[in-house]
């Protein structure tokens, strides 16, 4: 990172990763790789268990077919995060979205070059929907503001997942719609 001259925030937060990927080795908190080693039918299990009750409680699942909500757990992945660390940049393509499992994020908007917090995120919020629902740039960039658990879906897993319920997708786009149109996210423009 010092040889190639990276500004130092993203030194940090390499550093921070690496250290966070190693603690996670050491003290075997590799969940995920856990996960991905067990039959599928019993990672689903495993998941439904610890996710589903949260899942469910995100306002854009609000309605929606138990099936679907068993589906899309099923097909997340949980991530750790250190303190600090971008998790999605604002204007980046949209490939994922997530759920925070546990701790908290900043969403932030760069305006003429500086930064600003615009709003936060907490357990059972969701960030990058937007972005991957309506095929639009990430409109904001999201930090954590301390050690974070979230599941991560990505957007081709989640469409194929959704296309197969043409009314959960219904009630889904009707949920953003109306959380958009509350907290005025820029949906619209």
């Amino acid at each position: 990172a010092q040889r190639h001259r990276l500004p130092l925030r993203l030194q940090e937060q390499m550093l921070a990763h690496i250290c966070l990927k190693y603690r996670t080795d050491s003290e075997g908190l590799q969940q995920q790789e856990i996960l991905d080693s067990l039959p599928k039918a019993i990672r689903s299990s495993i998941s439904l268990h610890l996710f589903y009750g949260l899942v469910n409680k995100v306002y854009l699942f609000s309605g929606v077919s138990n099936d679907l909500l068993f589906q899309l757990v099923s097909e997340m992945k949980a991530e750790f995060f250190s303190p600090n660390e971008d998790v999605i940049l604002q204007n980046e393509a949209p490939t994922d979205f997530y759920i925070i499992v546990n701790g908290s994020v900043d969403l932030l908007q760069t305006v003429n070059g500086t930064e600003q917090i615009v709003g936060h995120a907490k357990k059972a919020d969701i960030c990058g929907e937007i972005g991957v629902l309506c095929y639009r740039p990430q409109l904001f960039t999201v930090r954590t503001k301390r050690l974070c658990q979230l599941l991560r879906i990505d957007r081709t897993t989640f469409l194929n997942i959704v296309q197969a319920s043409v009314g959960d997708g219904n009630i889904i786009m009707n949920n953003l719609l109306q959380v958009c149109t509350l907290s005025h996210c820029g949906l619209m423009y």
